[in-house]
C-alpha cells in the first residue's frame, strides 16, 4: 500500500509513503529525498543556513563536499583524504597525503598551534613508526628505518614533486624497550638535481658530520 499527500500539485511535489516504513519527497516524480531507517538525500545539497550558501553536498558520487559562504571549503575525496581550501588532490614532495591544505595566502596554507596551560608544557607535533602491519601495532622497528620525515618542496614548472630539502630521524642502532637510538640527517638538493643528498647528520652519540655519513678522520668531510 503507498500512500500519497500532495502539498502542492502545480510543481508536483509528493510525501509518498510505502510500507518499507520510508517516506520520499518527490518533485514531478523524481524522488529528492527519502527518510526511513537512513537519511537518502540523493545526491542533493542539505543547506544548513538562511541564504542557502552553507551546504553538505555529495553530487560527486563517493565525494562529501562542505561549502561555506557559497565556495567549498573542505572535500572528503573518494579515497578518504581530506582536502581543505581544494577539491582536486595534489601530489606534494612525491605523495598525496591524507590530509591537504592550499590556499593562496599565509594564512589560508597554514597550520597554527598553540597550547594554553598554567606550566610549562608547549604544543607539540609528533611522528611515529612502527614493523607493524595494522593500527596500533608495537612491532619494534630496526637500525636504518626512519621514524619521521619533514619535507619541502616546491613547483617547478611542472608539478610539486620534487623535493629540495628534507629532514629526516633514522634509527642509529638497535632499539630494545625504552631505548630508541636515533640520528637526524639534513639532505639538500643541488642544482640541476631531483634528488635530496645528505649534508649533514647528528648520530645517536652527539657527533656532528658535515658531507659524509661514516664516523672517522680516514673518510672525507668534517666531524665534530
Amino acid at each position: 500500500m503507498t500512500c500519497k499527500l500532495n502539498a502542492d500539485t502545480s510543481d508536483g511535489l509528493k510525501f509518498v509513503s510505502d510500507t518499507s516504513g520510508t517516506v520520499d519527497i518527490q518533485s514531478n516524480g523524481t524522488t529528492k529525498f527519502s527518510v526511513g531507517s537512513t537519511i537518502d538525500c540523493q545526491g542533493n545539497e542539505l543547506v544548513l543556513d538562511a541564504d542557502a550558501d552553507t551546504s553538505i553536498h555529495a553530487s560527486t558520487d563517493d565525494k562529501i563536499d562542505f561549502k561555506i559562504g557559497g565556495t567549498d571549503q573542505i572535500q572528503f575525496d573518494d579515497n578518504g583524504r581530506i582536502l581543505q581550501g581544494h577539491t582536486q588532490s595534489a601530489n606534494i614532495g612525491g605523495a598525496e597525503c591524507r590530509l591537504q591544505i592550499q590556499g593562496t595566502t599565509t594564512e589560508k596554507s597554514s597550520i597554527s598551534l598553540k597550547n594554553n596551560s598554567n606550566d610549562s608544557t608547549p604544543p607539540t607535533i609528533r611522528f611515529a613508526k612502527s614493523r607493524g602491519t595494522s593500527v596500533n601495532s608495537e612491532t619494534v622497528v630496526q637500525n636504518g628505518d626512519e621514524l619521521g620525515v619533514i619535507v619541502f618542496a616546491g613547483a617547478d614548472g611542472t608539478d610539486s614533486r620534487t623535493q629540495g630539502a628534507v629532514i629526516i630521524a633514522a634509527v642509529d642502532g638497535t632499539p630494545g624497550s625504552n631505548d630508541l637510538p636515533t640520528m637526524l640527517k639534513f639532505n639538500t638538493t643541488a642544482d640541476g638535481a631531483s634528488d635530496t643528498t645528505e649534508r649533514m647528520r647528528i648520530s645517536q652519540g652527539g657527533e656532528v658530520q658535515f658531507a659524509k655519513t661514516d664516523s672517522g678522520f680516514s673518510t672525507a668531510g668534517h666531524e665534530i
